[in-house]
């Protein structure tokens, strides 16, 4: 029981909020651009469209079937590839506007 909660929860993050954020990042890596809430609000629509385009292009025009380990591996990919934007753009913001601190 205690198991299927967590892999809910976790799955939940994977899918819905995870791409979202990074792709929100790579979009807006100042601090003060958008808050919170719109920064949350942004990363679950931006991860449902962006999960959902994702796998309609790899079954549509690459040809590749839906299952479980393709999926992930493409909304995995897709996560680091926005990572590496939105890591790349914060560096070349001076220190005082950056979302995150870098130590």
């Amino acid at each position: 029981m205690i198991l299927e909660v967590l892999r809910a929860i976790v799955g939940f993050l994977l899918v819905m909020f995870i791409p979202g954020y990074a792709f929100t990042f790579a979009l807006f890596p100042k601090k003060d651009e958008i808050d919170i809430i719109e920064r949350i609000a942004l990363s679950i629509g931006l991860s449902i469209s962006t999960v959902v385009l994702s796998i309609f292009v790899l079954n549509v025009f690459f040809k590749i079937r839906i299952n479980l380990v393709n999926s992930l591996l493409t909304i995995l990919i897709l996560t680091f590839i926005f990572a590496v934007i939105g890591y790349y753009r914060m560096n070349k913001l001076d220190t005082k506007s950056r979302d995150i601190k870098k130590s």
